[in-house]
Parts: structure tokens; sequence; C-alpha cells
């Protein structure tokens, strides 16, 4: 089915602290949610575990959740961190206090290095304990790519999958990578989890249905599709 709305088509409309986990869309995907629970009236922090690139506007430095809220009366949407190295946000003083202070808190609690793919570390993704929806985005631009060329951390690929970075990326080991806990589905534990299938303008034909279809085999609730820079406001959403 076709949504326009990445609230509805993640089935987020319950969640109050979404991570967002993985590669090819995560910033994206933050700031189409802000701006939609902007549009729906809330207010919306978001933020980070991890680092991300600083706000143009409306960006808040400090550990005053006075001040914070003050300047959710007025912006109702802001981005929330401290600065870090390489001129970046990195987790605010204030992240355990951010769900009584918005309505909406949303986490960007990965890292990809740009990649489409990841397979993370012991230490990662960074989810907090009062998460209660996880969405991992993944980049179609992957498919038929050299798994070294577009997945960050493909040593730990070939450890955990046996997977060599010279193997060609097919719509099986995406969502192979995207379901397992050894993977992207690490730390989700029982929170909701859903899949963006992001870049859908740069999947061949048939690739988003494809991964699609192994994610729900492989036990995943809810998978979307999308192409958040070039198409935004259209979802395509698969369920079990």
């Amino acid at each position: 089915m076709d949504n326009r709305s990445a609230i509805t088509a993640l089935g987020l409309e319950n969640a109050r602290v979404i991570a967002i986990i993985g590669g090819g869309g995560k910033s994206s995907l933050m700031a189409a949610l802000g701006e939609e629970f902007r549009y729906r009236g809330e207010t919306a922090v978001m933020t980070t575990t991890t680092h991300i690139r600083p706000p143009r506007q409306n960006g808040y430095m400090g550990d005053d959740a006075a001040v914070l809220s003050d300047l959710l009366v007025t912006n109702r949407v802001m981005t929330v961190g401290m600065p870090a190295e390489e001129h970046k946000f990195g987790p605010s003083p204030l992240l355990e206090r951010l769900p009584q202070l918005a309505d909406r808190v949303i986490i960007e609690a990965d890292g990809t290095k740009g990649l489409p793919l990841k397979v993370p570390n012991e230490h990662e993704p960074v989810i907090p304990p009062f998460a209660d929806a996880v969405v991992a985005v993944a980049g179609l631009s992957a498919l038929g790519q050299p798994l070294g060329r577009v997945c960050h951390r493909p040593e730990l690929a070939a450890l955990r999958f046996g997977l060599s970075p010279e193997e060609t990326v097919n719509p099986e080991i995406m969502a192979r990578l995207l379901s397992s806990p050894l993977a992207q589905r690490k730390g989700v534990g029982d929170r909701p989890y859903a899949v963006l299938l992001n870049q859908a303008d740069a999947a061949p034909p048939g690739g988003a249905d494809a991964v699609a279809a192994f994610l729900l085999q492989n036990g995943v609730q809810r998978v979307v599709a999308a192409a958040l820079q070039h198409r935004p406001g259209e979802y395509h959403v698969w369920t079990r």
C-alpha cells in the first residue's frame, strides 16, 4: 500500500521516543518526521546518541531544560546536542529528560560514514533504554554493488555471516543484514522495529519488492520504501 506520511507508513503514531539506526538516509528521515510532527501541532526534539551534522537553524547546545522548553514553545521543533569533533553535534546532557520536555523525541542512534549498509560493532547502535520504537534505514543503492564498497564495517559481515567484501549485495543479503540481531537488529530487543528502504529511485527494477519480501520472511513486521531526497512524501508499505 502507498502512504504519504512517514509517521503512519512506519507505524509511529504512538511512539514517543524513536531511535533511527542504519545508513542511507537517517538524517533525512529524522528531518521528515520532525516536520510531520510540527505540522500535526506537536513539539519534537531531534538529537543523537552518537554524532550528527549541526542544524542550520533551531539548534540548542546547552543543559538548561527551561530554556529548551521555551524554545520549543516558539519553534515547535529543535535539534539538541553539544559540540563534538569535526564540527558536529554530540549527545545532549538533557538526553534522558527530553521525553518530558517534548511530545516526540527522534534520536539518531547509529553512524555509517555515509554508506547505505552497516554491521554494528560491539558498542553500536547506541539505542537509549527509554526508546520505544526503532527504525532501521538502508540505501537500496547498495544492491548490485560489492559489499566492501557499500557496507560500513564489512569485516564484521565476514566474521558473523561469512560474507566476503567482494560479494555482490543482492536482496537476500541485504535483508539478512537488516533482520539479524547480529547486524542491524542488534540491541532492538522487543521494541517495534520497522525497516525503511531509502534511495528507491536508485534501486534496480523489483529490488525494493524483493528486499521487502525477504525481510517479511525473516520476521520484520513492517517495511517501507522511499526516496527521501528526490520523492519526499511518498512511501510504499509492506506489512506481515
